[in-house]
Parts: structure tokens; C-alpha cells; sequence
């Protein structure tokens, strides 16, 4: 019987040909010869016990073999599993490095979220620069013509120097945060549902 395993690389002989995987027949070809344990081998080849006639029969440990189509084969065997390992580690790598690069890239992505938030979260008005549009939130000042809401406009404006001033500051504004980027089309005003 042919045995699938690493021990199995003997090769059966009976007069000119191999046997066949399982002893299934016969072939010239040493390639497509079957492969048996030296256990195996030696119990088919010695049909009538260890000391008794062999009928022809011999085996033969593959690497043993004077055979050049063998040898070929057997090189390139050893050559595809080199270039299947290779193109593993070729595709595990890329997917590696895909992995590094999209952690990396979300890290890139969780870092520039926090800095937007940052340059977005309402601040004192006070930091607010001059001469600058920026959004002003303005809370409920308790009558009709000032209620609660978000505004477009400059914290202060003017100039100032060692002597004179002409800065003027919104009047009613406590917070303030710059404009997004894609602000073309912003309200004047908005009336916010809540504010933090």
C-alpha cells in the first residue's frame, strides 16, 4: 500500500518498471512512480518472507535515484514551493503593511479630528482676533429682539495705537470659534437648538 507521508519515499521496482501509487498497476516514469515506507517496501518486495525468492522485485530510496527526468522534477518541486512561500510572504506582507498603514492613517485621521474639534470648540471671547469674521454666540439676553443664537460677524474690529483706539467689540457676544472651512453659503444668524 502507498503511504502519504514524509517517511514515504521509496520507490518500488519489478523488472523494467514502478509500481504505481497503492499498487495499482506499473510505469516507466519514476515521477509518477508511488511512494512507500521502507516498511512497506520491503513487505511487498518480499512477497515469500525475508529470506524466500523476490520475484524481481527491489526498491530504492528516491534520492538514490539515477533518473535525470527525476532529478529535474525534484529541482523544480523544491523551486515552486521556494516561489509559493515567496508569494506568500509577499501578500502577508503587503496586507501587513496595508494593516500599519491604515492604523497609521487612523491615527493621522483621530488626531486631525481632535485638532478640528479643538479649533472648533466655542472659546472665550476674549481670544477672539480682531478684525477677523468669525461665529459669535450670543445667549438669551431675556427680550424679544435678543433671544439665544449664532452669528456671523467680528468679535471686534478697529485699530489701536499708543494714543488712539477706534476698536469696538461685539456687545452682547460671550464665545466665539473660527469659521468652517466651506463657509460660503453660512447664515448670518441661527437660532441654535442648544449650546454647550
Amino acid at each position: 500500500m502507498n503511504d502519504i507521508t514524509p517517511e514515504a519515499v521509496y520507490l518500488i521496482r519489478k523488472g523494467g518498471a514502478w509500481y504505481r501509487h497503492n499498487s495499482a498497476g506499473y510505469t516507466i516514469s519514476a515521477i509518477q512512480a508511488g511512494r512507500y515506507t521502507r516498511e512497506c517496501a520491503e513487505e511487498i518486495t518480499h512477497p515469500n518472507g525475508p529470506d524466500g525468492p523476490r520475484d524481481n522485485m527491489s526498491f530504492i530510496h528516491e534520492d538514490d535515484l539515477d533518473d535525470l527526468d527525476w532529478a529535474a522534477y525534484k529541482t523544480l518541486s523544491a523551486r515552486v514551493v521556494e516561489l509559493e512561500a515567496a508569494k506568500w510572504h509577499v501578500q502577508h506582507t503587503d496586507t501587513m503593511n496595508e494593516a500599519v498603514g491604515l492604523h497609521m492613517a487612523n491615527d493621522e485621521l483621530i488626531a486631525r479630528v481632535a485638532e478640528l474639534e479643538a479649533a472648533s470648540a466655542w472659546q472665550p471671547i476674549e481670544t477672539a482676533p480682531r478684525n477677523v469674521d468669525v461665529l459669535l454666540y450670543c445667549p438669551d439676553m431675556g427680550c424679544p429682539t435678543n433671544r439665544e443664537r449664532i452669528e456671523l460677524g467680528m468679535a471686534s474690529s478697529g485699530w489701536s495705537t499708543a494714543e488712539v483706539s477706534t476698536i469696538s467689540h461685539h456687545s452682547w457676544a460671550t464665545k466665539w470659534q473660527p469659521l468652517p472651512k466651506t463657509c460660503d453659503t453660512l447664515p448670518h444668524t441661527h437660532t441654535p437648538s442648544d449650546m454647550a
